[in-house]
């Protein structure tokens, strides 16, 4: 077995692209500024469906664009059903590709769901810009400062 090549993402110079998969505009907007505000090295790439996430992730896979170097993925899109199967898709497909499943729903049996089906954190989608901001600078300080992630 070929062990998994890995770069240390301590290198906060290095592009950040992430996949955000986000069916509300104004949503799509706050993540953006949030980024922006608190985690510059992130390059969001946003798509509405999970239809297009697959093909994203694709063509990501080809190397025809950038490569994701993690998921957010916002579990009710509008349906949850659509949400559940992208994840195992995604788990399947993309093994090592984190994932991390946001959602304005935080019932006790969907945080669970999310976490039997293979998400790395489950964040409930928060209720101020102040919020966004700050779990993505919570989410910059861990993804890029602290782990270090398989190339992929």
């Amino acid at each position: 077995m070929a062990a998994a090549t890995t770069y240390s993402s301590t290198n906060s110079d290095r592009s950040f692209p992430i996949l955000v998969v986000e069916d509300n505009p104004e949503h799509q907007l706050m993540i953006r500024y949030g980024l922006e505000q608190r985690f510059a090295q992130a390059k969001p790439i946003f798509v509405r469906t999970a239809d297009q996430a697959l093909a994203y992730l694709q063509a990501s896979a080809r190397k025809e664009v950038v490569s994701i170097r993690l998921v957010l993925l916002d579990i009710y899109l509008p349906k949850p059903e659509i949400g559940w199967q992208l994840l195992t898709t995604i788990r399947q497909t993309y093994p090592y590709l984190p994932v991390i499943a946001v959602s304005s729903y935080q019932a006790a049996e969907d945080v669970q769901k999310a976490y039997v089906l293979g998400v790395h954190s489950f964040i409930a989608k928060p209720m101020s810009m102040e919020q966004w901001i700050n779990y993505f600078d919570m989410l910059r300080i861990y993804w890029l400062e602290t782990v270090t992630l398989p190339i992929i």
